[in-house]
């Protein structure tokens, strides 16, 4: 499947069905780099509030993969 045909990002298989390790992890990295900008961010002001931030980051990422796969199980 070619990334950057458009058709194709529509096109699923059963194997976009299942869940993935590979992906997850992948997911967490990403969460990882976002809570570690922040803390470059934040540094030098209010410390206090990088739990909060990494929560809402953390938080978006579950929601969106959520409903990601709530999606795909409908369809």
């Amino acid at each position: 499947m070619d990334p950057q045909d458009p058709q194709a990002a529509d096109t699923f298989t059963d194997s976009d069905r299942e869940l993935s390790v590979a992906d997850a992890q992948r997911y967490l990295a990403w969460v990882r780099e976002a809570v570690t900008r922040a803390a470059q961010l934040a540094e030098g002001s209010n410390l206090e509030d990088l739990p909060s931030y990494a929560v809402a980051i953390l938080s978006a990422v579950i929601d969106t993969l959520g409903k990601s796969y709530v999606d795909m199980a409908i369809e």
